[in-house]
């Protein structure tokens, strides 16, 4: 059987435990009631550096999931929510509807836009799907504020708990966070050098999209290692016609985004540093890079923190294809003679990593005269334009005619040389016809 590249998996909210979880790169929670006992599970998973939605509709109960979701932040919603929602579905009234739609000018990140789509195009997409009914956010300033303090609080005692822990081993060092999810290794967090507040900052709400009343339709939050996206409405027809809509491509994208942000990077410019991230048991490995050519030289591994480490490679200045390697360490295999050195070489993985230039290197457009002029500089030249014959005549150049003076003083050489030839034939021809009469 073809294996799929990406395996979707549907479970209960019951069915979810860490071992459905330690594989999974994404999670979508959309129309559940209530977040039962995953919140922390959740929680965990997001800081690891899993990517998780959240989505109302269904029987969705705001009030429940702000109640036990929410946790002034230490939950897994990027903002709390107020219990009444907003608009109804039209089973929940006979009065007429009040539909509202999307705002266009608020879809500006990247992820909504579509190839050769141009602006009118978009807005006209977006603008297709009606909405009856969303979950309320809230956004007051005061909310953020209070989300800042208590990130930097959390942030300060992790930290704390990591220094603490330090002495006590491995293991220890491990606890402060969870580490059990498979792929998450590959995650480099980036706060291991940045200051409390940075992070914190970091981790602030965004509200990526909102609706024509202005209520918020996307809030996104970075958590640890992880994001949580929260869409107020729901995905079904009941809450609104958006799957039945072509702008439903604003899902796909916000999805494919996720996904992608779980996939390592392997891709690097000549003028970047590559990290790669070391999984705690392949800390002591052998690591080999070969670069373009087939050179190799050895790589070493450096601690980003308390629970961290990863190898560097370092001038990626040639473009082509470079290989890091980690192999088994020879001084801490257990076996002896050939099997000893046979498990030494043996390969635990291997990482191809493309590396190329900046793309302005590979520019072809044609520089008028202003930009040539002013790369050049004072340097003496005659712009051709287009369609304009190519002269010889140019700027003065010392010297340029003294080709005529050296032919001419060839020829004259010549013609030295010829006369002075001509007199020494004659002169040996008359002595000779002198003694031919004599002898007679």
């Amino acid at each position: 059987a073809v294996r799929q590249l990406v395996q979707i998996r549907h479970l209960a909210p019951q069915q979810v435990d860490r071992r459905q979880l330690e594989d999974c790169r994404l999670v979508v929670v959309a129309g559940v009631e209530t977040p039962q006992m995953l919140t922390e599970l959740l929680r965990d998973y997001v800081e690891q550096g899993g990517q998780l939605l959240i989505a109302a509709g269904g029987d969705f109960e705001p009030g429940i999931w702000n109640s036990r979701g929410w946790l002034e932040g230490a939950g897994i919603l990027p903002l709390p929510l107020k219990r009444d929602p907003i608009g109804r579905i039209p089973d929940e009234t006979s009065a007429e509807l009040q539909p509202f739609f999307l705002a266009p000018e608020s879809l500006s990140d990247e992820r909504f836009a579509v190839a050769e789509a141009t602006r009118e195009d978009l807005d006209d997409l977006y603008r297709e799907p009606l909405f009856f009914k969303a979950v309320d956010v809230e956004t007051d300033p005061g909310v953020l504020t209070a989300l800042l303090q208590a990130d930097q609080e959390r942030e300060t005692v992790r930290r704390r708990q990591a220094v603490s822990a330090a002495g006590d081993g491995p293991t220890a060092e491990q606890s402060n966070r969870p580490h059990w999810l498979l792929w998450g290794h590959d995650r480099l967090s980036p706060d291991a050098d940045e200051s409390i507040e940075t992070v914190a900052r970091r981790q602030q709400p965004q509200v990526l999209a909102k609706f024509s009343n202005g209520k918020p339709f996307l809030v996104e939050r970075r958590i640890g290692r992880g994001d949580v996206l929260f869409v107020s409405t729901g995905v079904m027809t009941k809450w609104n016609n958006l799957t039945r809509t072509n702008a439903v491509v604003l899902l796909d994208r916000l999805l494919r985004g996720m996904l992608v942000r779980t996939l390592p990077r392997r891709n690097y410019g000549t003028n970047e540093r590559a990290l790669l991230a070391v999984a705690l048991a392949d800390r002591r490995a052998d690591f080999t890079l070969m670069r373009p050519g087939g050179v190799h030289e050895p790589l070493f591994v450096d601690a980003l923190g308390a629970d961290q480490f990863a190898v560097s490679v370092r001038q990626l200045t040639q473009r082509g294809t470079y290989k890091v390697v980690a192999h088994h360490p020879a001084e801490t295999s257990s076996t002896v003679g050939s099997d000893r050195g046979s498990r030494a070489t043996e390969r635990i993985w291997q990482v191809e990593l493309a590396v190329n230039g900046p793309a302005d290197e590979s520019d072809l457009t044609a520089l008028g005269e202003v930009e040539l002029r002013k790369r050049l500089g004072d340097s003496t030249v005659r712009w051709v334009a287009r369609g304009e014959p190519i002269r010889l005549e140019g700027a003065a150049v010392s010297g340029q005619d003294f080709w005529k003076y050296l032919l001419a003083g060839t020829l004259v050489a010549l013609l030295l040389e010829l006369t002075v030839l001509a007199r020494s034939q004659a002169a040996t021809a008359q002595p000779a016809s002198l003694v031919g009469e004599a002898s007679r």
